[in-house]
């Protein structure tokens, strides 16, 4: 039994957690432009707003590293290897995002189907709250994504794009964080 759902995001107790997002992949899959621009706003904001952020890679030797724009951005956070489809079935991932403490967790990455969703449904089961940034995620094919989109929200992962979450974590405009934040928005 999952605890329940809060409504709107929250930075308390909040991670964002980069899934995945590879050289040798994502080039695979769709949408790779508008999805790696969400993805590292996502990165920007959380930072400006003093989330951690945990990076990981998918078995890194045959995928390659994380993409160098996320790379950037998630500096010097260094990615977790994994070879588990869901992250938190990694030892090192899961104790990594243990000690944070979190009790919400922020999904970007690939693919949705399948890292991200067995990420996302894990989570819920270990009593976290899960958000999935809808244009955040991506897979090689889009009825996959979609589909993937449609069962996590079905579960109780709360689906939304990433100027709804955060504007949530904002919560009001007028402050210096705001400020901050706003050119991202308006890229």
């Amino acid at each position: 039994m999952t605890k329940a759902m809060k409504h709107l995001q929250d930075l308390n107790g909040t991670g964002l957690l980069v899934v995945d997002v590879q050289d040798n992949h994502f080039p695979r899959c769709v949408a790779q432009e508008s999805t790696l621009s969400v993805m590292v706003r996502v990165v920007q904001a959380a930072k400006l707003l003093g989330l951690p952020v945990v990076v990981t890679e998918q078995y890194p030797k045959v995928f390659g590293a994380t993409v160098s724009a996320l790379a950037q951005v998630t500096a010097p956070e260094q990615p977790m290897a994994k070879l588990h489809f869901s992250c938190l079935a990694d030892p090192a991932i899961a104790e990594r995002l243990k000690t944070l403490g979190l009790s919400n967790l922020v999904l970007v990455g690939t693919e949705t189907h399948i890292c991200v969703c067995q990420t996302a449904l894990m989570a819920l089961e270990q009593d976290l709250s899960v958000a999935v940034v809808a244009d955040g995620v991506t897979g090689r094919k889009q009825q996959e994504h979609d589909l993937a989109l449609q069962r996590l929200a079905a579960h109780g992962v709360d689906v939304l794009p990433w100027e709804s979450l955060v504007y949530e974590w904002m919560r009001r405009a007028g402050t210096d964080v705001f400020k901050q934040i706003l050119p991202l928005v308006k890229q």
